[in-house]
């Protein structure tokens, strides 16, 4: 590079470059080491600043090796940005680099570098143990008397009512409606009447022993819903709802129930969802 002039003059810089300029930060690990993932943060400043973000390995400091990346680097990044290194690439450096455009005071930031050994960001992925929950307990599934069909449960066949879903789901619930019981929601039910062939006193023909016992026998613990709502008994039809309440729930649990009854039944829920506000009961009655 030479300056030449046929009179006096002063040089007071002088300088040459190969290519354009450009700036980074990075991280010595002291030696080589296999990194097979990155999670960097930075930041070019104003658009335009850059022409191009890089991610570089090198193992001395000289020769540089690009990491590719899914997609091109977003030089206007302010989020962390992931990225996969497979296989594994040996390195003792790691940089990002800015390639910067040519103008006057460019400002380029990075702020995060993290690297991960062969294992990646998860660690070394430990032996699988099965789970002593079988999924099947985890699952259960609505149900309503006979299935959809024309039949109790314990006269159901293989692949159909309860024995159709008890390969998948070990919890069943059944919609019981407390006016398919009795006619009156006062009236305490006489469940006991059902093994004499009397039913309830809503249904003649109702035997809801012979329903859930159906369901036991295809391996379904029972949960029941008490479903009722204004249509079926409206507030005025209460004469006492605490005391119908408690009488229906005593005579079902002691039919029903573990420790007295059938055992039939595990679980009883007062309504389905049950959504009492501006369904037809005044609050704080029900």
């Amino acid at each position: 590079l030479e300056s030449s002039w046929s009179g006096g003059f002063q040089v007071f810089e002088l300088a040459a470059r190969s290519g354009p300029c450009y700036e980074f930060a990075g991280i010595d690990f002291g030696k080589p080491v296999a990194v097979s993932a990155l999670t960097v943060r930075h930041y070019a400043g104003s658009a335009g600043s850059v022409t191009a973000t890089y991610y570089e390995s090198s193992l001395d400091q000289i020769t540089w090796q690009g990491i590719s990346t899914d997609n091109v680097i977003p030089s206007q990044m302010t989020d962390t940005l992931d990225v996969e290194i497979y296989p594994a690439v040996s390195m003792r450096y790691v940089r990002v680099r800015h390639v910067l455009q040519e103008k006057a005071a460019v400002k380029v930031f990075v702020w995060e570098i993290y690297a991960w050994d062969a294992n990646g960001k998860n660690g070394l992925l430990t032996s699988i143990k099965p789970n002593p929950v079988n999924f099947r307990d985890l699952l259960g599934v609505n149900g309503i008397w006979a299935w959809g069909g024309q039949a109790e449960g314990h006269l159901a066949d293989e692949g159909w009512g309860p024995k159709r879903y008890s390969p998948v789901a070990a919890h069943a619930r059944n919609y019981h409606s407390w006016n398919w019981d009795v006619k009156d929601p006062d009236n305490v039910p006489a469940y006991d009447a059902m093994s004499c062939g009397s039913g309830t006193e809503s249904l003649y023909w109702l035997h809801w022993d012979q329903e859930y016992a159906g369901w036991n026998a295809a391996n379904l613990e029972v949960e029941v819903s008490i479903n009722f709502g204004p249509s079926s008994f409206p507030q005025s039809s209460f004469d006492d709802p605490y005391r119908a309440a408690y009488n229906y729930g005593f005579a079902f649990a002691r039919h029903f129930g573990k420790l007295h009854g059938t055992d039939l039944v595990s679980t009883l829920e007062v309504g389905n969802e049950p959504w009492i506000a501006g369904m037809g009961y005044s609050d704080p009655v029900f």
